[in-house]
């Protein structure tokens, strides 16, 4: 058959998510024990394809780069300090499309990259959409505003295909793509909520690339 038209794919993006958040009558109780909330299908598997063939097209114009994050780590010599390490992220290019100002009443920054990825486009202008069902879900998050919008793209050299399931092929080295430990938030940032959407197709935990979520005090 034929694939459907894009402009279908950013039509209602979060509709399923939605769905999802309003048939799920214990969120909050789940954010509040765990920390954390797991979902399938949230995009649809027609919607995943079209961001990871955007995503491919970052990747094949060269817009994705090195992640630059600084990572705070506490002092192996005084507990009560913080240091900046500049970590690595091997085989992790990036690119932020959307970074909200911490000036009140200041635009967002938005990267030009957007123009050609209508999909990814649509996840920023629809956020009010996924904020509100998100607030009726669990109230106590509070939204209000989307900090920023990052996409990634995991590879491992030449042995990596195009939609980032190269963690299979990084069995066979030391060490494969991976992000390090960190806290996803700072005192100060509000920062309240993150959302991690994983767009591999067909993924078996024999790929590798788990997300591992520590409570608070091991994360140090």
């Amino acid at each position: 058959g034929m694939a459907p038209e894009t402009s279908t794919m950013s039509d209602d993006v979060y509709a399923p998510l939605v769905a999802i958040l309003n048939a799920e009558e214990s969120f909050t109780n789940t954010l509040e024990g765990d920390g954390l909330g797991i979902f399938d299908g949230v995009l649809g598997v027609a919607r995943c394809a079209a961001l990871r063939d955007e995503i491919d097209v970052l990747h094949a114009t060269e817009k994705l780069q090195d992640s630059p994050n600084k990572l705070m780590a506490i002092s192996s010599k005084d507990a009560s300090e913080e240091e900046v390490l500049i970590i690595n992220k091997p085989g992790v290019r990036e690119l932020t499309l959307v970074t909200t100002s911490e000036n009140e009443g200041e635009l967002p920054s938005i990267d030009s990259a957007i123009a050609a990825t209508p999909v990814l486009g649509a996840l920023y202008e629809q956020v009010e959409v996924l904020m509100k069902a998100l607030n009726m879900a669990a109230p106590m998050l509070a939204l209000t505003s989307l900090y920023h919008l990052k996409v990634a793209r995991l590879t491992c050299g030449e042995q990596g295909n195009a939609h980032g399931q190269d963690a299979r092929s990084a069995k066979k080295t030391k060490r494969g793509p991976s992000f390090a430990a960190h806290f996803d938030t700072q005192p100060g940032t509000g920062r309240t909520l993150s959302m991690c959407l994983w767009l591999n197709e067909d993924w078996t935990p024999q790929h590798g690339g788990e997300l591992r979520v520590f409570p608070a005090p091991l994360a140090h």
